[in-house]
Formats: structure tokens, C-alpha cells, sequence
């Protein structure tokens, strides 16, 4: 899986071989609707909207979203997911100019304003926890 940071224009693999069976384990509970983390991540919670191919989800701190990120499995769900995506990055960084992957499938990230105010040591996990979430998504 490709995943790309939107703001950054950062893409790296992740492959599904990179993931813990104990890691897909934990966020299988979380893959249909989402909710609070388990410890130690327990103040944070992930929603989830699913579509035919994809998905997005949204990590949360309180009331607060850190990143939302969306998942695309086919071409259609590519479609769907990107304009989001690029609509909500463009509300606070109207220069910022992603390519969509050409390749499936990918997880596409927007890092939200407030995360800048999250704690560093509190948001280090978000990436693997990204990618992770993903993979479950798709199991």
C-alpha cells in the first residue's frame, strides 16, 4: 500500500507483511465502527466512514482531529476519496499540491492544524498507527 502525506507530498510502501499479527488483532475490534484506542493510546479515538472500495477515518484527540486520512482499494473509491481529501488540505494549505497515487491501493493523509498543538511524544505512533488502522481496514 502507498501511503502519502498530502501535505508533505512524503509517499513510502507499506506492506502488509510489516504488520504484527498482534497489531490486526487490536484494531480488528475498531475496523466497523471506530473508538477509543486502547492503552497506551487511550486518550485518542478513530471514526470511520466505509464506501464500496474505500474508506476514511478520522484520529482524534478529545474533540480535536489530528489527521484524516482515507483508503482507496479500487478505481471508483480513488475518486471518491481524493476530492475529500484535497478539499480539506486546501481549506488551510491552499498551496499544497498532491498527486494522487497511480497506483492501488493507498492511503491518503491530511495532518489537521491541531495537531501541531498535540504533544510530540503523543503523536509519534500516529504514522504506524496510520498505516496499521489501514491494513486492518482492508483485512
Amino acid at each position: 500500500m502507498v501511503h502519502l502525506t498530502l501535505n508533505t507530498g512524503h509517499a513510502s510502501i507499506s506492506p502488509r507483511e510489516a504488520i504484527s499479527p498482534e497489531a490486526m488483532a487490536t484494531l480488528a475490534p475498531l475496523t466497523a465502527h471506530g473508538g477509543q484506542l486502547p492503552a497506551p493510546c487511550s486518550a485518542f479515538r478513530v471514526t470511520v466512514s466505509h464506501a464500496p472500495g474505500g474508506a476514511v477515518f478520522t484520529v482524534w484527540r478529545g474533540c480535536e482531529p489530528l489527521v484524516t486520512c482515507g483508503l482507496a482499494r479500487t478505481p471508483e473509491a480513488a475518486l471518491e476519496v481524493w476530492r475529500p481529501l484535497t478539499e480539506m488540505l486546501a481549506a488551510f494549505a491552499p498551496e499544497a499540491d498532491p498527486q494522487r497515487p497511480g497506483t492501488l491501493p493507498w492511503l491518503g493523509v491530511v495532518i489537521l492544524p491541531s495537531l501541531a498543538l498535540t504533544a510530540r511524544e503523543d503523536v509519534l505512533w500516529l504514522g504506524d498507527f496510520e498505516r496499521c488502522y489501514a491494513h486492518a481496514l482492508m483485512d
